[in-house]
């Protein structure tokens, strides 16, 4: 891991009371500038605080104002200035962010990987997952097929990441009854959000939205309810920080 580096991103108001419901946008924009643009003004109009893009636009998240792993394949950005990031991690199609409540895995995982390189990715995030120990979300594109999240098959991709979720107790919040991809005549189940089981009480409203978005992959939506956290007011400003 490269050396860490202390960036200012924003400064939150110790006077305010947390973030009591986070709404996060979760999709996969496959490059497009049109789909990058429409993904972020649906987020304005639904009040989402966080998107998770896979595939986004490299030259528009070349902006400090997204989070973006080594390779350019995952971004986040925060509509919500006042979500609390306290660490990010970025690797190579995967980043980790650790919040006030919570962490949140995003990675994509390319289809077009053997399956040996597909299951080292998968070892090293599920690792850190594990020795980490925390109460988190996993969410992305990627590229595999089970049963647990509505595809009709299973394949060898699906099976060893259900593997890995078996082992940390990971559970899915896919409803299985609307595909996240679409193209032409083919539909999959490719999209998938997971949690461990803290955060399952916390996740709610889980949807594949039925709206246009300029890309092969649907919106997915979802609520975290984070609960209240009122402060005593401090002598100063909090600073926000991120370590990559």
């Amino acid at each position: 891991m490269p050396k860490a580096e202390k960036n200012l991103i924003g400064r939150f108001p110790g006077t305010l009371e947390r973030i009591s419901t986070m709404r996060i946008l979760q999709t996969n924009l496959c490059r497009g500038r049109a789909a990058h643009d429409l993904a972020y003004a649906t987020a304005r109009h639904m009040d989402i605080d966080i998107i998770m893009a896979g595939e986004p636009n490299k030259n528009i998240i070349k902006s400090n104002d997204w989070i973006k792993d080594h390779k350019c394949d995952v971004a986040f950005y925060f509509l919500n200035k006042k979500t609390e990031v306290i660490k990010v991690n970025t690797f190579d199609g995967w980043i980790y962010l650790k919040l006030r409540h919570f962490a949140i895995y995003g990675c994509y995982i390319s289809p077009n990987i053997p399956q040996e390189q597909f299951q080292r990715k998968v070892d090293h995030i599920m690792n850190h997952l594990n020795q980490n120990k925390v109460d988190a979300i996993l969410m992305g594109d990627i590229n595999s097929k089970s049963v647990q999240w509505g595809s009709p098959i299973n394949d060898r991709r699906g099976e060893y990441w259900t593997e890995w979720m078996s082992r940390l107790n990971l559970v899915v919040h896919n409803s299985g009854d609307t595909p996240t991809f679409h193209r032409g005549n083919s539909k999959s189940f490719i999209d998938v959000t997971c949690s461990t089981q803290r955060m399952v009480r916390m996740i709610t409203a889980w949807e594949v939205l039925p709206i246009e978005n300029l890309a092969d992959h649907a919106y997915i939506a979802f609520k975290v309810n984070c609960g209240t956290d009122r402060r005593k007011k401090p002598a100063a400003e909090k600073e926000a920080y991120l370590y990559d």
